[in-house]
């Protein structure tokens, strides 16, 4: 029975982790809807509405498309991995579809960038691509292969793949700015790169512990450990 279900970027991670495809997927397409417009997407009720265009319309067993985010800022989970998409004829058998739902030709709802979506979209693609070994390069516009605009003449790929690959190589924030660790009540800044992997923030763990009064002492050469020494305040 076809389903969809929301998830946030923590569950998709998992998602994609726990998944079995026996496919082999190299590609990834990247589509608008351009209708509805991002104005008039109203969450999983949209999406079951272009899963239901797709079957009674289109004749598709199931909604087109992998994985729809809103321009809103939330995440899709729609036809399942394992099976070849409804969403590019050129590439379904080895690739992934992923819809950004709006109108981003120049005019509309173009620049992508500015709704509240777009970064989840690029920590999304990212998460994708890092678990099919997909290389940016092969992230690639549905007009490549079909006489369309989409994902829209307003959307700039080559900004897209630059935030898609410095997210998948952790060096900023789904939000697109570095992840700043403060140490409360001094408010000092803590230099301990850190980052957002799959939803998961996470920090080098020395600078992170030092700056908290910590001694960290290093064995993993001989012993595959790490020691963190507790500072003891005596009275």
């Amino acid at each position: 029975m076809p389903s969809e279900r929301q998830v946030d970027l923590r569950g998709l991670a998992a998602h994609l982790k726990s998944v079995m495809v026996a496919r082999w997927i190299g590609w990834l397409v990247q589509h608008h809807s351009w209708s509805p417009t991002a104005k008039q997407c109203h969450g999983i009720s949209t999406v079951r509405g272009i899963r239901i265009y797709h079957m009674n319309v289109r004749g598709w067993s199931d909604n087109g498309y992998h994985i729809i985010v809103t321009p809103q800022g939330e995440i899709f989970i729609c036809r399942p991995l394992h099976r070849s998409g409804g969403h590019c004829i050129a590439r379904n058998p080895d690739s992934v579809g992923v819809c950004f739902l709006g109108n981003f030709d120049t005019g509309h709802d173009a620049p992508p960038e500015k709704w509240p979506g777009y970064p989840l979209l690029v920590s999304t693609v990212a998460l994708i691509c890092a678990r099919f070994r997909i290389p940016i390069e092969r992230v690639m516009p549905h007009s490549h292969y079909d006489p369309k605009t989409c994902p829209g003449t307003g959307f700039s790929m080559g900004e897209f793949r630059r935030a898609v690959r410095a997210a998948m190589a952790n060096e900023i924030a789904p939000g697109g700015k570095p992840v700043k660790i403060v140490i409360l009540p001094d408010n000092e800044l803590v230099d301990c790169n850190g980052r957002v992997e799959g939803g998961t923030t996470r920090a080098d763990l020395r600078p992170l512990l030092e700056a908290l009064g910590h001694q960290v002492h290093d064995h993993l050469a001989d012993q595959k450990k790490i020691y963190v020494q507790r500072e003891v305040t005596t009275t």
